[in-house]
């Protein structure tokens, strides 16, 4: 199979990913993140390679971010404060799990303003 492009030069090497052709998202954990190198992964090149839709996909995921946010509430599983890891950001030690809750819709002349239909409005 013949492969192009700048991000497979590093993306596939076995010496810094393992199983490079396996779907394994703990390999971008922060302990694995450490033992590589910086520039192992380049998910929009770098240089003058760097990917011409990169801030489009970063401010499309802003925006889709922003609508869902305005759609669903996020409820977490266990309200007890979790222990903290100080490293370079202050974030949780362990994981913590939430559940999205669709907000009540109000009605407005967009079908979009109430994606889940009528029986999410307020009775």
């Amino acid at each position: 199979m013949l492969r192009t492009g700048l991000r497979d030069l590093t993306h596939r090497l076995e010496r810094y990913w393992p199983e490079p052709e396996r779907f394994w998202p703990e390999r971008f954990a922060s302990d694995a993140a450490r033992e590589r190198p910086r520039h192992a992964h380049l998910p929009f090149g770098a240089g003058v390679h760097t990917c011409i839709g990169q801030h489009f996909a970063l401010q499309e995921i802003i925006l889709a971010l922003a609508t869902l946010a305005g759609r669903f509430r996020v409820r977490l599983h266990d309200l007890s404060p979790p222990p903290l890891d100080d490293q370079s950001t202050l974030r949780p030690a362990r994981a913590m799990f939430a559940m999205p809750q669709a907000r009540a819709c109000r009605r407005q002349s967009s079908p979009l303003s109430c994606p889940l239909g009528d029986a999410n409005l307020p009775r």
